[in-house]
């Protein structure tokens, strides 16, 4: 299924909500060393600085991570051969999407046995942008944009859509979209009462210029009742307790108030780095994790900024790193990698002993201090990513 470019293109601008100038490097990618996290590098506590992109010095696993040595299979699991990363005793299931080939696929990949498995295969002109899976495991909420009418382009403006985590039935409607040019992006699903999402609008000003604005709204599942959280937002991120929401906003601010939004704190200078976004909890919620690029400015603008008079904030399209932060705001940010990708998004997994992110380069863990990286999945993989497992 070949995606038409301009969707491509057009989701990037899409998920860049924001309204600043984009100020990035574009620094040569660098491959992560695939060496597999030890319990002698992991994890470091949290006051012991982390160097700069050193990779754990620990033997290599049972063998280098290929894509080969996961792909979908029908063989059942029980006469699978261990996985490339057995000695990491990882547990739980990945739920993310990722091209296999120039084909779009929401894709679980389970962690005890390497078996990856197709949930849901978008028809012919369909676009997936992100997923995410409820509390009890059972369901999945995406942003998707089904084929649009015969001969027409598919731009990429999704609606909220659920389905069965197992994959049994096709996408239903959530929330739709009240104007053709709204989307609906960056959602999460942390608590069984509401889902969190970011929702970008057409705004048409005094000159008839029209701008593009997103926020940070929730819906509450059961009523379909929506409120707006934060204006001007977005990727929106609850901590594990459920007490406290992490944000950005259009003027780069990495921000944590309460999960209505009431209080919000704005606990990183907008001005250490050109743009940041993704953030996530540690499972202690005392840290806050956070993907961003390099902090020395250089001019970026993409096409869509150019024919569209929009200027983005948003480091999802540049090459970029982890870093962390305490969650209050004390502290100076602290680098985790020095990896430069594209695309990050991750989730703690149990006990919070790895970190699993996806880039457009694949799917990897890492511990909690950026140590130990290994490339679990060497696929193209967007949007979003969810470790789900037994809590």
């Amino acid at each position: 299924m070949k995606k038409r470019f301009i969707l491509l293109t057009f989701i990037a601008l899409l998920a860049a909500c924001s309204i600043e100038v984009s100020d990035s490097p574009t620094p040569t990618a660098v491959q992560p060393t695939e060496s597999a996290p030890t319990e002698e590098s992991s994890p470091i506590p949290a006051d012991t600085p982390a160097g700069e992109g050193e990779e754990a010095e620990t033997p290599a696993a049972t063998g280098p991570a290929t894509e080969e040595a996961v792909e979908p299979t029908d063989t059942p699991a029980a006469t699978l051969a261990p996985p490339p990363w057995a000695d990491f005793n990882l547990s739980g299931t990945l739920v993310y999407i990722a091209f296999v080939g120039e084909q779009q696929n929401l894709l679980r990949l389970d962690l005890v046995t390497g078996e990856e498995t197709t949930l849901f295969d978008p028809p012919d002109e369909a676009w997936l942008s992100d997923v995410a899976v409820s509390p009890d495991g059972n369901q999945l909420v995406l942003t998707y944009a089904p084929p649009p009418p015969e001969g027409q382009t598919q731009f990429g403006f999704t609606d909220l859509y659920l389905m069965p985590a197992d994959g049994s039935a096709e996408p239903r409607p959530l929330l739709l979209r009240s104007a053709p040019s709204e989307t609906y992006f960056n959602v999460s699903w942390p608590t069984d009462e509401h889902i969190y999402y970011a929702h970008l609008t057409p705004r048409t000003l005094d000159d008839g210029t029209i701008m593009y604005v997103s926020q940070v709204e929730r819906v509450q599942v059961a009523e379909n009742e929506v409120e707006v959280i934060a204006e001007a937002a977005a990727w929106p991120r609850v901590s594990s307790d459920g007490s406290r929401l992490a944000y950005v906003t259009d003027e780069n601010e990495l921000t944590v108030a309460d999960a209505d939004g009431a209080d919000p704190q704005v606990i990183l200078d907008p001005a250490f780095f050109p743009a940041v976004d993704a953030p996530v909890f540690s499972p202690d919620n005392s840290l806050l994790y956070f993907s961003a690029i390099e902090p020395e400015p250089a001019s970026s603008f993409s096409l869509w900024d150019w024919l569209m008079g929009v200027k983005v904030a948003y480091a999802h399209t540049v090459p970029s790193d982890w870093w962390r932060i305490p969650a209050d705001g004390s502290g100076t940010p602290e680098r985790l990698t020095n990896i430069y990708e594209i695309g990050m998004y991750g989730d703690f997994g149990p006990e919070g002993r790895y970190l699993a992110f996806i880039t457009t380069q694949g799917v990897q863990i890492m511990n909690p201090d950026g140590t130990g990286l290994f490339r679990l999945r060497s696929i193209a993989a967007t949007g979003t990513l969810n470790w789900v497992y037994d809590r």
